[in-house]
């Protein structure tokens, strides 16, 4: 039986929100009758990533087939140890260890919001530059895949690097703006092997294209009069707030828990901000099995 191997985070762990037993990638993958091998993790980095899929590398068959999820520009992993001939360390693979991750935004929610970490982290590296590093990271798993002759493909999880193609996402969605690639930086990407998904390249994304599809699938286009109110207020409300929401806290209380009381909590496919519920990850499943997921 030919493998599918998943390497990612969060969006497509299968235990994730915990207490879950398998995510969207297991039940798509499943079904077109592969062995589904999902190494993914809540909070890991890309390269936490892309290191657990060059350590599985020997493993992959010619009729595989490989998925790499990039991850948010903020995670980066950590492993102790020096590495060097007089360390005594007993590190033999990345996948083996704990694969220790650090999210910037973690440490920001869990010391009140310090903005001394920021500042910190500021100094250490930009937006901009992290943005950089994923290009760099992107375009290596893209050549050493290639060169192995499996089939892969590689998705942005959290980012769009070219273009948002969903009217809803545009229309509806906060932020998406902020979470687009400008061209410039989009240049550094080799996007021949890159996920192409209806909503564009960004899995986020396509995640809210779904709901936004399903929601006019039961409720005709009155969804999209009740969106675009919930949108306006969150935006009125955030701009005469003097702390600024997070992206999280606007999409939970301005978008999830209006729409569950709205159309009932097993038709909004979320579970929090980013990640899908239980029933959101069959509903995802059923959206994404027509996608061409083989080069």
């Amino acid at each position: 039986m030919s493998k599918c191997w998943i390497f990612g985070d969060s969006f497509q762990s299968s235990n994730y929100p915990f207490g879950q037993k398998e995510s969207w990638c297991d039940i798509v993958f499943a079904k077109k009758g592969y062995e589904v091998k999902n190494f993914s993790r809540a909070g890991l980095s890309t390269e936490s990533i892309i290191l657990s899929c060059i350590d599985m590398i020997s493993e992959f068959k010619s009729d595989d087939l490989v998925l790499v999820f990039l991850s948010s520009e903020k995670r980066f992993m950590r492993i102790e140890g020096t590495g060097d001939l007089n360390c005594k360390s007993d590190f033999e693979r990345y996948i083996d260890t704990e694969r220790d991750h650090t999210d910037i935004w973690e440490l920001l929610k869990n010391n009140n919001r310090d903005p001394a970490i920021i500042d910190y982290a500021d100094k250490l590296s930009s937006p901009l530059t992290d943005k950089l590093k994923h290009s760099v990271w992107n375009n290596y798993i893209g050549m050493l895949l290639k060169s192995k002759n499996v089939n892969f493909k590689i998705i942005h999880g959290h980012y769009e690097p070219v273009e948002v193609k969903s009217k809803y996402v545009k229309d509806l969605m906060h932020y998406w703006e902020v979470r687009t690639f400008h061209p410039n930086i989009a240049a550094y990407f080799d996007m021949e092997h890159a996920m192409k998904f209806t909503a564009g390249h960004c899995l986020i994304n396509d995640f809210f294209h779904c709901q936004v599809l399903h929601l006019h699938n039961i409720a005709g286009k009155q969804c999209f009069v009740e969106l675009e109110k919930l949108l306006n207020k969150a935006t009125k409300e955030n701009k005469s707030k003097k702390v600024k929401w997070s992206y999280a806290d606007i999409m939970m209380f301005s978008y999830i828990k209006p729409l569950r009381k709205l159309y009932g909590e097993d038709n909004i496919i979320f579970h929090d901000t980013w990640h899908l519920s239980e029933n959101g990850q069959k509903i995802y499943a059923d959206y994404a099995k027509v996608y061409d997921w083989i080069n």
